[in-house]
């Protein structure tokens, strides 16, 4: 027979860290009465007590039971109550001297239900989905069912396989078909990557198969820019005893998934100091329109000949649905500052091209800039995804250089086993030392001053010399450097970076933006070699729009690198504006674009970008390697 240990009462009682009690708790004995275990497996499954009891009282009659099986069960629902008064930590230690062997069958679920749980509570998502595999199917109560689903659901929301958990959602609702799940479904879903959706999802289940008919015809819509009224309708004759029905008749009377963009302005300065941006800007939205023949009506308004005052007055006249522009920053930001004074929704959508100092919480808004900043976000997603765990940030000490490391900090995985470290150079002479500080070269040489000068206070050398053989060392605890300066910076770090490496150590890739990017120069570019850095993929894939670029080339001549990215972001902006509003409601939909893989979330145009590396004077495009997880049910 198994006896609970008397200090595991006292233990949970005193308890403070999970940690502590593990320490002060011995395991229990082993069972002894083979014979009894027979016996019990006969019994009937425990069944629930008509009354909760606290977790204590469980614990007390535990310890008092005389069965094998009786007293595993009660301690499954001692873990249970703690998990219900959300004290999970004592939960796991009365969990740790659960011995299964002696479970019914109906008390090993409840043991591997309350298991799923401690492993929500310790984010190991991939266990829960183990422990709740086929749960809900065996479990006797609709509580316990239910529960077991939610935490499917959760565990693989965590992972990002938003379709299985949406799944899980669709059984919950079987279960329990007075809770209407259908908005968290939809928002599930709504984040899965529009790939998926183009390369086909199946399912088992019906409710799931009207679900996913769902998204892939309005990913088709999208993709070709044509009305979303008609498919949701359509979707609604196809499957009208769907559950999902009365959100998708809640869709069809929002705006932001049925509108139709036919009027749109363009605000761009044409004439002035920005001028050159904006005719590049301009000449790639003309090229969109002529390239696709889009129905549409476009006005150009060039912002450097007209107020504020002027352009809003125009904009309601022609009565536009939607506004792309303005570009440069100092029109932006006076036309944002007009638009939070007058404290009112102007009519029309808006696609800004450039991101002002105080967000537009408008949810008809969306942000495109080209902006080094939001690139830090998707070098730490591609590192990520490259296994990398230990980054070192490094960069010059200004707004850009802090924001750029700002950005990869917020983006990198704040959890266990993985490390950020950001350093910064005020200027090109703190170079050196900054490089030899943010790979600890600094800390080994001193080391090394400190053994030489005791080895010349201790040990006796002819002629009063003594000559030691060291090599300097790096930290060995980087998997990869990112650098935040422009390409003159960088070919002033890198070179410093190379040479502290260790010589004989694992040499640490070095990651960079477009701005290391330039057009190439007579003499420098060695100094680059090897560095691996984004830009938009028209910029690095010679066979992405060739058409294109040589119609450019014809009419305009040689176009300089800058050129060629303020073409594809007017091409990749009048691609996207047709679709604007209902992009900022699927985060999961991309458009892939001349400037990459483009997504809105949180009203920001989001760049999946390509990447290439530095060979000499030549440039090798690196593999992509974004992730588009597929569906396991």
């Amino acid at each position: 027979m198994f006896i609970v240990p008397k200090k595991l009462l006292s233990c949970l009682f005193l308890f403070s860290s999970a940690a502590l009690v593990l320490a002060g708790c011995s395991s229990a004995p082993a069972p002894s009465d083979t014979g009894e275990r027979s016996e019990q497996t006969r019994t009937e499954p425990t069944q629930a007590q008509p009354k909760r009891l606290a977790a204590t009282e469980y614990l007390r009659r535990a310890q008092a039971e005389t069965s094998s099986s009786r007293q595993q069960a009660l301690l499954v629902q001692a873990a249970k109550g703690y998990f219900d008064d959300e004290q999970y930590q004592q939960a796991g230690v009365v969990l740790s001297f659960i011995q299964s062997r002696y479970l019914q069958p109906n008390d090993a679920l409840q043991y591997n239900l309350q298991r799923a749980r401690f492993a929500a509570y310790m984010g190991d998502w991939q266990r829960v989905v183990e422990l709740t595999d086929g749960l809900d199917q065996r479990l006797n109560q609709r509580e316990q069912r239910l529960q077991a689903l939610e935490l499917r659901h959760q565990a693989y929301a965590a992972q990002g396989d938003y379709v299985a958990a949406a799944a899980a959602l669709v059984s919950y609702g079987r279960y329990a078909p007075e809770q209407d799940r259908s908005e968290v479904v939809w928002q599930l879903l709504s984040s899965v990557p529009a790939e998926q959706w183009r390369a086909g999802v199946s399912h088992n289940d019906s409710v799931m198969r009207g679900w996913i008919q769902l998204f892939e015809r309005l990913t088709q819509a999208l993709d070709q820019s044509s009305p979303r009224g008609p498919v949701l309708q359509s979707w609604q004759r196809a499957f009208p005893q769907h559950p999902g029905r009365p959100l998708v008749e809640q869709l069809l009377a929002r705006p932001e998934i049925t509108a139709e963009i036919q009027r749109i302005a363009v605000l761009l300065p044409l004439t002035g100091q920005f001028a050159d941006a904006g005719k590049s800007v301009r000449n790639g939205i003309l090229a969109r329109l002529t390239d696709r023949e889009l129905p549409l009506q476009v006005y150009f308004y060039d912002t450097s000949q007209l107020s504020v005052e002027d352009l809003y007055q125009r904009l309601y006249e022609a009565e536009v649905d939607l506004v792309i522009g303005p570009l440069d920053r100092p029109t932006l930001e006076s036309f944002n500052q007009y638009a939070l004074q007058r404290n009112a929704k102007a009519p029309w959508a808006q696609l800004w091209l450039n991101n002002p100092e105080e967000k537009n919480t408008n949810d008809r808004h969306a942000f495109f800039a080209l902006d080094t900043v939001a690139e830090a976000s998707d070098a730490a997603n591609r590192l990520q995804q490259l296994g990398y765990q230990h980054v070192l940030v490094l960069g010059p000490d200004t707004n850009r250089g802090r924001g750029v490391a700002s950005r990869f900090v917020e983006q990198w995985p704040q959890q266990a086993g993985y490390s950020q470290r950001a350093q910064f150079y005020a200027a090109s002479t703190d170079i050196p030392d900054v490089v030899q500080q943010s790979l600890l070269v600094d800390r080994s040489q001193a080391r090394i001053d400190a053994i030489e000068r005791l080895v010349q206070q201790h040990v006796a050398a002819p002629r009063g010399t003594t000559e030691l053989h060291y090599e300097v060392r790096s930290r060995q605890d980087l998997d990869a450097i990112y650098v935040g300066g422009d390409a003159q910076q960088v070919r002033l770090l890198k070179p410093y970076i190379d040479v502290n490496l260790s010589a004989f150590g694992r040499r640490i890739p070095v990651y960079a933006s477009s701005s290391v990017h330039q057009e190439q120069l007579s003499r420098g570019e060695n100094d680059l070699d090897g560095v691996i850095f984004s830009d938009a993929p028209w910029l690095l894939q010679p066979d992405l729009a060739t058409a294109l670029r040589q119609q450019f080339e014809q009419q305009l001549g040689r176009l300089s690198l800058n050129q060629q990215r303020l073409l594809a972001m007017g091409y990749d902006a009048m691609a996207i504006a047709p679709k604007v509003l209902a992009m900022n409601h699927l985060p999961g939909y991309t458009h892939n674009g001349l400037t990459g893989q483009l997504r809105i979330i949180e009203q920001k145009v989001e760049r999946h970008l390509a990447w290439a590396k530095f060979e000499g004077h030549e440039l090798k495009l690196e593999r992509a390697s974004y992730d588009n997880p597929t569906s396991r049910h």
